[in-house]
């Protein structure tokens, strides 16, 4: 029994479909944002995150390691 032969000018090797870019409102939808954000606080935005932190450590007698 004989192999078929094997030409590679007839095969092409699988084509890679081009990359798409999403549009500013696409993005906008996946990432569930409206567009920039207006009035951009980064140390507003640290200190909202860090309050509980604060407290929880305050009502925790100071210390991170205590346990209640």
């Amino acid at each position: 029994m004989t192999s078929p032969i094997h030409d590679s000018t007839t095969e092409s090797a699988p084509r890679e479909e081009p990359a798409t870019r999403l549009t500013d409102a696409e993005l906008d939808a996946i990432n569930g944002t409206g567009g920039p954000r207006q009035g951009f606080d980064i140390k507003k935005d640290i200190n909202d995150f860090l309050r509980p932190v604060e407290l929880a450590i305050r009502n925790n007698g100071g210390s991170i390691t205590k346990y209640p």
